[in-house]
């Protein structure tokens, strides 16, 4: 792109929950050092999200706004600069896939009377996405929603005595949930602790992760 603004515009489906990814790739050109340079890219009416050095590892996975069109002009951040971009990809989101629906009146709490809704005025954050029994699944490989499942032994509590199952010649039906909610591999393994009460009653198949106490967390589950 140069020493100089460079401005995409591109037309919105409404409404929709949409997502961009920027592909960056550091490139050397004459009498320039990409990894010493810094710009930033500007996403509709003028909310600005700053990449910084393009040494350090720095990834946007979307914004949400209201409007049908979509402009992203990336600009160096000062003369000695330069911006780049290699690749834009702008995608279509299911809707309410995270959000609660309008007409769905929300999560009952355990021994509670309140339901809590997601809006889609809250912020959420991805901490774990595990793939119980089975093995990674790449970004790729989830092909609608671009997501990586991680192995989820590691966070096992007790490494005792587990049966894998894995099944690939399962015929998997989406009948009443989207296909788009996990990827086929994840409903394909599974992991038990088998049939023998013996073995069963002496201890948990538990999982532990390491999250912050001050935030709320909401726990997704896969069948």
């Amino acid at each position: 792109m140069g020493y100089r603004s460079n401005a995409y515009l591109w037309s919105i489906l409404k409404p929709s929950f949409t997502a961009f990814y920027l592909a960056f790739f550091l490139h050397h050109f004459t009498n320039t050092i990409a990894r010493n340079s810094s710009f930033a890219y500007i996403a509709v009416d003028n909310i600005t999200f700053n990449c910084g050095s393009t040494g350090n590892s720095t990834s946007l996975d979307g914004r949400t706004w209201i409007g049908d069109r979509l402009n992203i002009t990336f600009t160096p951040s000062d003369s000695n600069s330069f911006a780049f971009i290699n690749g834009v990809e702008i995608m279509y989101w299911p809707p309410n896939i995270y959000y609660t629906p309008s007409d769905d009146h929300g999560i009952a709490f355990i021994v509670q009377h309140v339901r809590y809704r997601i809006d889609n005025g809250t912020a959420l954050e991805m901490l774990y996405r595990i793939n119980v029994g089975g093995s990674s699944v790449s970004s790729t490989e989830d092909i609608r929603m671009f997501r990586s499942w991680r192995p989820d032994d590691k966070y096992l509590t007790q490494d005792k005595t587990s049966v894998v199952l894995v099944n690939t010649s399962i015929e998997l039906s989406f009948t009443k949930i989207a296909s788009y909610t996990a990827p086929k591999d994840v409903y394909q393994t599974a992991k038990t602790m088998g049939k023998n009460k013996a073995i069963t009653k002496s201890y948990n198949l538990t999982w532990e992760f390491p999250v912050d106490s001050q935030f709320y967390y909401v726990v997704r589950l896969f069948f």
